[in-house]
């Protein structure tokens, strides 16, 4: 598994973690493996835990990249996708909506796909929403028709 996968797969994790209000410690946690991972040359790939942790990673995030080469998969991934709608992996996509944003749009106005989020900026609620307004509206809607 490349570096890449690793990273990709830990940044999904952040944003999912993120989008369940999990423990912000935990989501952190993720984000500085993620930057730590940006930036090596090295694979990590056949790595112990103890070369993982002279690498400076936690403990916590060696074992967890040491399940995701060996596995190919993270148990903690996989349930928060489990308990996540896999169209609103879609609207996690749209440029400019982070996770913290998406989870608002998602509670409060259910939406949980790119069609809904689109026909909610057409008819106004997005804008209504605290943290939101008329231009943040109106560039989400710009930035899905990118996506569409």
């Amino acid at each position: 598994m490349s570096n890449d996968n690793i990273s990709d797969a830990f940044k999904l994790t952040a944003q999912l973690l993120e989008l369940h209000d999990a423990n912000p410690f935990k989501v952190k946690g993720y984000i500085g493996a993620i930057y730590q991972i940006d930036k090596l040359a090295e694979t990590l790939n056949d790595k112990t835990t103890h070369e993982l942790g002279r690498m400076g990673f936690t403990a916590n995030m060696a074992a967890k990249i040491i399940e995701l080469c060996e596995k190919n998969t993270l148990t903690e991934l996989d349930e928060l996708l489990a308990k996540t709608p896999e169209t609103l992996l879609e609207v996690l996509k749209i440029k400019g909506l982070g996770a913290k944003k998406v989870q608002v749009l998602w509670k409060e106005l259910q939406i949980e796909s790119i069609e809904q989020l689109a026909d909610a900026c057409q008819n106004n609620s997005v804008a209504q929403l605290k943290g939101f307004g008329e231009k943040t509206q109106a560039n989400i809607l710009a930035e899905i028709s990118f996506v569409v």
